[in-house]
C-alpha cells in the first residue's frame, strides 16, 4: 500500500492533488483519513462528501482534532488529509453512534463495551486477522475497556487509534467534545472503525509519548514501593489534580493523564556524547 499525507488548502487544490496522484478505488481500496482543526462537523462532513465525489470508491474515515503534525510542526489551524492506496490488501469502514440510551441498555460497563466492539466486528471484519484502526470521541468513557475487549475477542488484529479532540472554534458546540465523521454523517458520542484485512498483510503498530517541560522540578517524598504518596511533603494525590487541573472533575476522561515524568540525572562520571 502507499499513503500521501496532504495538506488541506481548498476544494479545488485538493481535487487536483487527488487526480494527480491517479488515485483509483478500482486499482485497489482507498482509505482516506480527514483529521480536522479548521472544520465544524457539518463542514467536515461537507468535505468528506466533496473527497467522496472526487474518488467515488474511497472509504472515508475523519476525526476533529485540536492540531495535526504535518511535516514534523505541530499545526492548530490546519487540515490534515491521509490517502492509502491498497495494493492487494482489502477494507471496510463504518461508524456506531453510542447515545445515552444504548448505554443505559445494561448496568455492566464491560457488557456495553463488549457490545459495542461486536457491533465494529461484525460491521468491519472480515478475516481472523488484520489492521484495524478505531477513533472515539470523549462522550464514550470507556476505551479503556473496549480495547481490553477487543484484545479477547478479536486475538489476531493490531488495533490502534485514539480519542477525537475538540476544535478551537470559538462557539461551536463540539468544540470540548470533540467528533467523528465520514461523508454521510457526525457523532460527537460514538466510534469509527477501519479494518484492513489481507492474505500478505503484515502489520506492525507502536506507540511513542512526548511530554513538555511547563514547571520546576518537584521531589518524591513518601512512597511504597512504586506508589507515589508524597509529592514535595504534600499528598501525591493534591498534586496531581493541581497538576492536572480543575478540568479533571468535568471531563474524568482526563484521569489517564499524569502532570508529572521522572527527571533525568545524570551520573557524575558520566560525559555527553
Amino acid at each position: 500500500m502507499f499513503t500521501w499525507n496532504l495538506q488541506y488548502i481548498s476544494k479545488t487544490r485538493l481535487a487536483d492533488t487527488l487526480r494527480q496522484l491517479m488515485i483509483d478505488s478500482e486499482k485497489g481500496d482507498v482509505l482516506i483519513r480527514i483529521h480536522t482543526a479548521i472544520h465544524s462537523p457539518d463542514e467536515a462532513v461537507d468535505l468528506a462528501a466533496f473527497v467522496k465525489g472526487v474518488v467515488p470508491g474511497a472509504h472515508i474515515l475523519g476525526t476533529s482534532t485540536p492540531a495535526v503534525i504535518h511535516e514534523g510542526k505541530l499545526h492548530p489551524d490546519q487540515c490534515l488529509i491521509s490517502v492509502t492506496q491498497m495494493a492487494k490488501a482489502t477494507l471496510r469502514t463504518g461508524m456506531i453512534p453510542v447515545t445515552a440510551d444504548t448505554m443505559k441498555k445494561t448496568a455492566d460497563p464491560k457488557v456495553s463495551a463488549m457490545t459495542l466492539c461486536d457491533g465494529v466486528r461484525k460491521m468491519v471484519v472480515t478475516s481472523d486477522k488484520g489492521l484495524m484502526l478505531v477513533f472515539f470521541t470523549k462522550g464514550y468513557y470507556d476505551v479503556k475497556r473496549f480495547v481490553d475487549v477487543s484484545n479477547e475477542i478479536l486475538p489476531g488484529y493490531q488495533l490502534i487509534g485514539g480519542v477525537a479532540g475538540g476544535l478551537n472554534l470559538a462557539g461551536n458546540e463540539q468544540a470540548d467534545q470533540g467528533f467523528i465523521f465520514d461523508e454521510k454523517s457526525w457523532s460527537g458520542s460514538g466510534v469509527i472503525a477501519a479494518c484492513i484485512n489481507g492474505e500478505q498483510l503484515s502489520a506492525v503498530s507502536s506507540m511513542v509519548t512526548g511530554v513538555q517541560t511547563v514547571d520546576e522540578e518537584l521531589k518524591i517524598t513518601k512512597a511504597q514501593d512504586n506508589v507515589i504518596l508524597g509529592i514535595d511533603d504534600t499528598v501525591s494525590s493534591a498534586k496531581y489534580r493541581a497538576g492536572v487541573g480543575e478540568a479533571v472533575q468535568k471531563n474524568p476522561e482526563l484521569a489517564f493523564l499524569f502532570p508529572f515524568v521522572y527527571g533525568y540525572f545524570p551520573l557524575a562520571n558520566s560525559r555527553k556524547c
